[in-house]
């Protein structure tokens, strides 16, 4: 989902921060906006956003990515990647294959890059290291990231911050190996 310490927005989350405020990510949205590329395949995008007008004339927001799946209530926790030399938030989530193309594109390009949604409760600023800590937070989601119209990349804040598929096939995962046990019991 994200990782630990200072990341390429100039913000910084000490691992007793994440620790702490990362449970928050339990049950919470995986959003993504899919778009035509000029070259006809579909991708996501980022955290697109449409500006209007209301009737009174006060400027709204009205956001153009969609709930595509959802994290699990499995608890996040920190693992360390050697290559990256970072600790990222491990996490659960699930993108149903019907309803939308996520799923579809998801799999086609062996994961995507992310990035989390933070809404932020409590920071300080490091004067000396010049980085905005934050100390008190919890995730408002996860969006999905992938190419503009041109076909070029769309960076994610968080170095390495990805989605990837888990394989939930019976030959790679005792609990749908029980369900279909189960099923075939119910079925008998």
């Amino acid at each position: 989902v994200c990782h630990t310490l200072l990341n390429r927005n100039g913000s910084y989350i000490s691992e007793e921060n994440m620790t702490k405020n990362m449970p928050s990510l339990k049950y919470r949205p995986v959003l993504a906006y899919i778009h035509q590329l000029d070259s006809g395949e579909y991708d996501f995008h980022g955290h697109d956003i449409e500006e209007y007008e209301d009737e009174n004339g006060v400027i709204k927001y009205k956001y153009l990515e969609r709930q595509v799946g959802s994290f699990t209530a499995d608890d996040p926790y920190l693992e360390y990647d050697k290559d990256m030399d970072k600790t990222y938030v491990i996490a659960t989530a699930v993108i149903p294959e019907e309803y939308t193309m996520a799923a579809e594109i998801i799999k086609k390009k062996k994961g995507t890059k992310v990035s989390c949604e933070l809404c932020i409760e409590d920071f300080s600023y490091n004067a000396k290291e010049h980085y905005l800590e934050l100390e008190d937070f919890y995730f408002s989601g996860t969006t999905l990231l992938g190419k503009n119209k041109d076909g070029s990349e769309i960076e994610e804040g968080m170095l390495g911050s990805r989605l990837d598929i888990y394989d939930f096939s019976t030959e790679k995962n005792s609990i749908a190996a029980h369900v279909v046990e189960n099923q075939k019991l119910i079925e008998t």
